[in-house]
């Protein structure tokens, strides 16, 4: 089967039910780093045009999971049999994860008998950049899946994004997500990149339809705990912070869990 195209830092795991597998430059890259040496690399396929193949145990998989989505700062997407069968020669995707959505892999970051370390802290931080008048307004709106936190702020900002850098280095965020395009000007969106590739973290560009903030107060009111209060009310007046909230919301996906109603606490 022919899969899409993919990101450079993506790496691609193929489960194959008491193992998983990766191919081509995924396969040489996991032999570099997992093993140390190309000597696990298998050749399928044509020999005029062989296809590297490399076999992870679960217990690896866990560790490449923790180590590439923490301190490589890479994405990970899971493929799985069509159908669940294990013949199958045609595989669907399963889970993605980037560092700071780790919510769809969390049950393999996790073993038996050990907690998901200080070194995984999933979180993920949504930016809009808003100018108007002169006045320069960044809104952000952040979660920490693994303690189902939210936090909202709006605030003004300097030629510089000064103030946003400061909050990315202080808060350590794995993952910002920004606006593809729209309203934000090319300055803005040209600064913002070179800030957030200076902090070191992973950007994900979502349309800008994801930052529209219909049903965004329902939303946060039914991720809220029953008694806490609606992000102290007063946040849904910052209408920066409102879009991203919205991208955020949207990105992790929370509103298709019923588990996460109720469960979150404001920050």
């Amino acid at each position: 089967m022919t899969l899409p195209r993919k990101r450079e830092d993506t790496v691609r795991l193929f489960e194959r039910g008491d193992h998983y597998t990766a191919h081509g430059e995924d396969a040489i890259y996991i032999a570099q780093q997992v093993y140390r040496t190309s000597s696990v690399l298998k050749q399928l396929g044509k020999k005029s045009a062989p296809l590297q193949s490399v076999t992870l145990s679960i217990t690896l998989a866990r560790e490449f999971l923790r180590e590439s989505l923490t301190s490589k700062q890479l994405r990970i997407e899971i493929w799985i049999p069509e159908g669940g069968k294990k013949s199958a020669t045609n595989f669907v995707l399963s889970k993605q994860a980037s560092p700071g959505n780790l919510q769809a892999v969390e049950s393999l970051l996790v073993s038996h008998d050990s907690d998901m370390d200080a070194t995984v802290a999933p979180i993920v931080l949504a930016i809009r950049v808003s100018t108007a008048d002169g006045m320069r307004t960044v809104g952000t709106a952040s979660a920490d899946a693994s303690i189902r936190t939210i936090g909202i702020a709006q605030f003004a900002e300097t030629d510089l994004i000064s103030n946003l850098e400061s909050l990315i280095v202080q808060m350590g965020v794995k993952g910002c997500i920004i606006q593809a395009e729209g309203k934000t000007v090319d300055y803005d969106r040209t600064k913002l990149h070179q800030v957030l590739e200076r902090c070191g973290v992973v950007i994900t560009e979502r349309k800008p339809a994801e930052f529209s903030t219909k049903d965004t107060e329902q939303d946060i009111g039914r991720l809220l705990k029953g008694d806490e209060p609606p992000v102290g009310l007063s946040a849904f007046d910052l209408r920066v912070a409102m879009s991203a909230s919205a991208a955020l919301i949207r990105y992790l996906d929370l509103m298709r869990d019923a588990s996460n109603f109720g469960h979150f606490t404001s920050t």
